[in-house]
């Protein structure tokens, strides 16, 4: 009995090492990884910055050559923008890292249109055979 006790004593030490080692393994894992994601987060917002620059560069570019060139019939994807794009500060940056939740994630819009389980394609209707059909009412034609 005393050998069971002694045995399981061991065991019971290892298996607190192996678990202290592991949780150490995992919590350095887990350290190393909100680093990784704080810095992937910043290099983010600085390249959300970066490219609304950049945007902001290439419409005043775009309006200048539209005002320059005599030919107005030409159309741009840019014509709808406003002029004046609003840049988000650097110290405002931080706010732009804000997690994304299920309420953050835009969700399709359901089509307003009626459901019909018997339209197949617009114009193509589906004939159930074993419903006996209803005979039309013909008018007859007094031309």
């Amino acid at each position: 009995l005393e050998f069971q006790v002694f045995n399981y004593a061991r065991e019971n030490a290892h298996l607190k090492t192996t678990y202290k080692n592991l949780f150490d393994s995992i919590s350095m894992s887990r350290v190393q990884t909100e680093t990784k994601i704080a810095f992937l987060q910043n290099e983010l917002q600085s390249n959300i910055y970066k490219n609304a620059k950049l945007r902001t560069h290439l419409f005043k570019k775009v309006s200048e050559h539209k005002e320059n060139t005599c030919d107005s019939s030409k159309n741009t994807k840019f014509a709808k923008q406003s002029a004046e794009e609003t840049l988000p500060k650097p110290d405002e940056i931080h706010a732009l890292s804000k997690p994304v939740t299920s309420n953050s994630v835009s969700t399709p819009q359901v089509s307003k249109r009626m459901n019909n389980d018997k339209v197949i394609a617009l114009g193509i209707f589906r004939i159930n055979p074993s419903k006996t059909s209803r005979e039309e009412k013909h008018v007859p034609n007094t031309d």
